[in-house]
């Protein structure tokens, strides 16, 4: 089980996280306990700034990925320019087949890794039909904000064995990283378990089981 650890200030849902925070400082201490992927949350509506990505990338030699709502093609463009490695592409919000295989082709031509996150089986359909390697379940509805954990388990039964996948969404402890394992996900998203501890470096630790 790999970690991708993730820097957000805030959430629509839950508010400020953290009040003081340098996300340079905070990627380098996620590549120095281990950390597979270094998530960067831009949105205006969390307090990111997608200036904080150059800055990291500048500093660390993990991936970089830009969690954003990425929707259209100057986005995706505007990723690369500021030079992540990978990008998150929001099927929720887009639902139209043909204009996330365009999206999906654009990042590749862009030299990007997509990340196709769902939520539903439908929008695991539409996926799939994407030529895509790299599937994130996120078992929050970016519109209500609830997290429905049964999901991690559902779509492991759902998602064929070609992709690698993540889980996102309400990881705070060690066994829902041993759960996630056992239902063969690749990686574990983690971001607010994060940017709420005091001791990164202990809460690495408690969730990887060191």
């Amino acid at each position: 089980m790999k970690l991708i650890a993730e820097i957000k200030k805030a959430t629509p849902f839950s508010g400020v996280l953290r009040e003081e925070l340098d996300p340079v400082e905070i990627a380098q201490q996620y590549e120095k306990l281990g950390a597979s992927v270094v998530s960067v949350v831009t949105a205006p509506d969390f307090q990111g700034d997608p200036q904080w990505i150059p800055k990291i990338k500048d500093k660390i030699k993990i991936p970089v990925l830009r969690k954003d709502a990425i929707c259209d093609e100057d986005e995706l463009k505007r990723t690369a320019d500021l030079g992540a490695d990978w990008v998150l592409i929001l099927t929720p919000l887009i639902e139209e087949l043909e204009k996330l295989e365009r999206l999906v082709y654009r990042a590749w031509r862009l030299g990007l890794k997509t990340l196709v996150e769902v939520h539903t089986y439908s929008e695991l359909v539409r996926a799939s039909h994407c030529d895509i390697t790299r599937i994130l379940v996120n078992t929050r509805d970016i519109k209500t904000g609830e997290v429905t954990p049964e999901l991690m388990k559902y779509f492991s039964h759902k998602i064929p064995a070609r992709y690698e996948t993540t889980i996102a969404s309400g990881i705070h402890t060690r066994q829902q990283i041993v759960e996630a394992d056992q239902h063969c996900y690749d990686y574990a998203l983690v971001g607010e378990a994060f940017m709420r501890s005091d001791n990164l470096e202990a809460t690495f630790n408690m969730l990887m089981g060191k």
